[in-house]
């Protein structure tokens, strides 16, 4: 029963794959405007005339049928060809690989501090429901996810980066770095209000789960039970209730850290940090199709590895989902 689970849920998600990389080939060749409209309008009477756009159609592959690209794309991605970049003329899979390595350093710490938080607020929240304190912090969680992720990046750029002058506007080093070298210290300082934002930005999903779960708990029989018995307060949320309310926070910390990546398009193109976001914002503005597909091939392989890897934690938690219980 659990090879056919396996089996199942890898079939799944390799149909999932091939349809996500599909739509995306489809939706990226439907923008309106081409790399060479780019050119075009980027540099006015300049080398790139639009006398020369059938020229240079031809040089980047652009007058083939679509059809005959999307062949030619799944084949390259099963080769681990993903094309030559338009504007850096640079492999994309290098390229990505070197951008992913900035996203990481911040993503996996931001998510990290977002579960510690997550999972405090949650537990506090969820065990003193219908008090002010947990309508506040309830409060507080759709405040935060409500609002889109870049607009709190750009508060806080104004406030802590304009207004208190406590943190850089953006980028990942100072102007010193041309003459003294990239420094640790610079690095981190550069680093520490996206670091911020990313994290607040996850933690309302983490809350959520844990507050609804420890809401659900609470009256539970065997905690009636466990009061009744004299155990305390603290003893019974650690050591009874928080360990079955974190079961599904456990189950889909994958896929939120997919998800994590995919959202820090946004904060990474406002605070200008160098990561696979900013690289998509900059490409979606030049209309550089091979860096494009490489990407949501990336983005879409992490929500699909993602969902997988959900499944089948849960399935070895709760073994009834492997037999279909």
């Amino acid at each position: 029963m659990q090879n056919d689970y396996l089996l199942s849920r890898g079939m799944s998600s390799l149909l999932a794959l091939a349809v996500g990389i599909t739509c995306s080939f489809c939706l990226l060749h439907a923008m309106p405007g081409t790399y060479i409209d780019h050119l075009i309008d980027t540099v006015p009477g300049g080398p790139f005339m639009a006398v020369d756009a059938d020229l240079l159609g031809r040089q980047f592959d652009l007058d083939r049928p679509m059809i005959v690209r999307y062949i030619d794309y799944v084949a390259d991605v099963f080769r681990g060809e993903w094309g030559i970049s338009f504007a850096y003329a640079r492999p994309v899979g290098q390229l990505i690989a070197e951008k992913l390595v900035w996203s990481i350093t911040l993503l996996l710490p931001a998510k990290a501090f977002s579960l510690v938080i997550g999972v405090l607020l949650g537990s506090y929240s969820g065990w003193h429901t219908e008090k002010k304190r947990d309508f506040f912090l309830l409060f507080g969680a759709l405040l935060v996810n409500a609002v889109p992720s870049y607009v709190w990046a750009i508060l806080a750029i104004l406030v802590f980066g304009y207004g208190l002058n406590l943190f850089p506007l953006g980028g990942f080093v100072g102007i010193g770095a041309l003459t003294d070298g990239m420094g640790i210290m610079d690095l981190i300082h550069h680093a520490i209000l996206p670091f911020i934002t990313l994290t607040i930005c996850a933690v309302p999903n983490t809350y959520y789960l844990v507050r609804n779960s420890l809401a659900l708990a609470v009256d539970a029989d065997y905690i009636v039970t466990a009061r009744a018995a004299g155990i305390g307060e603290m003893r019974l949320l650690f050591r009874h209730c928080l360990p079955n309310a974190l079961l599904p926070v456990v189950t889909l910390v994958p896929l939120q850290i997919a998800h994590l990546m995919t959202g820090s398009v946004f904060i990474e193109s406002v605070f200008s940090w160098p990561g696979i976001g900013l690289l998509t914002y900059e490409a979606i503005q030049a209309r550089d199709l091979p860096i494009l597909q490489g990407v949501f091939l990336v983005f879409t392989a992490a929500v699909v590895v993602g969902n997988l890897l959900a499944d089948l934690t849960y399935g070895r938690i709760d073994p009834r989902v492997q037999n279909g219980v």
